[in-house]
């Protein structure tokens, strides 16, 4: 009986001692998309614009 509660146990166990399947070494980088905004930059509270102003826009990558 004991035999029998060892001997399943250790069946269930050999699965997870498999290693894992290395991930592909070929793989393409995943492409980073770029865009154009256009406008101006105004003050805020006034009507005034900014010149020569940079404005960047960064979000989490997309799953």
């Amino acid at each position: 009986m004991i035999v029998r509660a060892l001997i399943a146990g250790m069946l269930l166990l050999l699965p997870s001692a498999a290693p894992a399947q290395p991930p592909a070494r070929d793989n393409p980088p995943t492409p980073t998309g770029t865009a154009i905004v256009r406008g101006r930059v105004i003050v805020a509270g006034t009507e005034h614009s900014l010149a020569k102003v940079t404005v960047r826009a960064v979000s989490p990558p997309l799953r």
